[in-house]
């Protein structure tokens, strides 16, 4: 891979480790002047809406650090393996160097965004939500531009011939992506499991997490329904992926690695919404549904290509 390419993205992590480890012992200063149950999660508002133990005051430091060591490891593995993609030489190059950079980007955001959170714990002021909502936004954006130059730079540089041999490594990579990704969730909802629901200082609430989308107090036990579906929609895609593999079926294959990666990633940022009794927002829901179809579409493409170029 290009040297500037990688020292960019080591500056990048160095940037991050910064970010975090300043963040950190900052809080740490401030241990000693905070309350024995300082303020540590807001609302919609900004306004502090959970009071807890000086302990929790390290969630922002370890979703960070969780953000920080996914892109790390991510970074490793972008570096050294293939893409498996059906694209030249120079293609595959530009393609690891953009998912390399998009990567790092949004870890950066995202641990800007924890950062400020962490400031805003450790002086106990209330949060400008648009700025945190901005952080957010950002990596967001920079994950959906990433996908777009990516899937451009690919058809851009798709060889003549097809003789370019798929290692299988994208295939490989969703899997894992995806049931790394759901694993992770489930590690975060048993971390906060006993501080919902928000107001648990009110007892008629014991037990109940508040769904900002139906604005109301439901059996907490209902956040693990989205961790349900989406294991059994990566079971069932294993299942349709291995069977079109012994078919030699490599569309459907691919359109089989598009959804765990959909899946998986969406459901990842739906149940991070959940668990912060946040609204589930109907933008992602619209670029999870368009994400899908555009995969049918492309599956039922390269379907008919394969069928024409065996007649």
């Amino acid at each position: 891979m290009n040297k500037t390419v990688i020292l960019l993205h080591r500056t990048l992590m160095i940037l991050c480790i910064l970010i975090l480890g300043g963040s950190l012992v900052y809080y740490l200063t401030k241990w000693g002047s905070l309350p024995d149950e300082p303020g540590i999660h807001f609302d919609s508002d900004g306004k502090f809406d959970v009071y807890a133990s000086k302990i929790y005051g390290f969630y922002p430091h370890l979703i960070g650090g969780i953000a920080l060591v996914i892109g790390a490891v991510a970074g490793h593995l972008i570096a050294k393996k293939n893409t498996g993609l059906n694209v030249s030489e120079k293609g595959e190059n530009i393609i690891k160097a953009e998912i390399l950079l998009t990567v790092d980007i949004i870890t950066v955001f995202v641990d800007l965004m924890f950062l400020y959170w962490s400031l805003c714990v450790s002086r106990q002021h209330f949060m400008n939500t648009n700025i945190s909502l901005a952080f957010l936004s950002a990596a967001f954006a920079a994950g959906l531009i990433g996908i777009i130059t990516e899937i451009i730079t690919a058809a851009r540089h798709k060889p003549n011939s097809d003789t370019k041999k798929d290692t299988g490594a994208f295939h490989r990579s969703c899997r894992i992506a995806a049931w790394l990704l759901t694993g992770l969730s489930v590690i975060l909802l048993i971390f906060i499991w006993e501080r919902l629901p928000e107001d648990d200082v009110i007892d008629q609430y014991h037990g109940m997490a508040y769904f900002a989308n139906f604005d109301a107090y439901l059996n907490k036990w209902l956040l693990t329904i989205p961790y349900a579906v989406c294991a059994g929609l990566l079971a069932v895609l294993e299942v349709i992926s291995a069977k079109a593999m012994k078919k030699d079926h490599k569309a459907l294959v691919r359109f089989t690695d598009r959804l765990k990666l959909i899946n998986g990633l969406f459901f990842f940022w739906w149940n991070l919404q959940l668990m912060s009794e946040a609204k589930i927002g109907a933008v992602s829901v619209c670029i999870y549904i368009g994400l899908t179809i555009l995969s049918a579409a492309l599956y039922v493409f390269h379907k008919m290509e394969n069928e024409h170029e065996r007649e």
